[in-house]
């Protein structure tokens, strides 16, 4: 690669930068007008997050969304994920200390993950 290519290749990358930096301003700042907006409802994220709402409750809300011309909430999240359910099961299941081997096998599976993570890390 010659230096001229290089120059192009680095000013490329350098866009990219740029481009992801202001898609993460973007970003934060739909967060904070989140939050804010939250905030004038007394509420927070976490509480938001916490909230589970009833089949009635949801019907109701895709029948205003229809009335304002949008799609219906349970278009865009259904009523019951069948994850969610699957994820409930396995969490109330008990594991046995035993499943996970010795001391040995266990440090060897977090040496082989941590090996294999290693790209990922930021």
């Amino acid at each position: 690669m010659n230096k001229d290519e290089m120059k192009d290749y680095l000013a490329s990358i350098r866009r990219t930068v740029e481009r992801s930096k202001e898609l993460l301003q973007q970003a934060e700042l739909r967060i904070q007008e989140t939050d804010r907006f939250l905030a004038s409802q007394g509420l927070t994220r976490e509480q938001v997050r916490k909230m589970k709402f009833s089949d009635a409750q949801r019907e109701l809300v895709d029948e205003e969304l229809r009335n304002r011309g949008l799609p219906p909430l349970n278009d865009v999240f259904p009523l019951d994920p069948p994850y969610e359910a699957e994820t409930e099961r396995y969490r109330s299941v008990k594991r046995d200390p035993g499943d996970y081997g010795t001391n040995e096998t266990l440090a060897e599976r977090q040496r082989k993950l941590s090996t294999f993570m290693q790209p990922f890390r930021l």
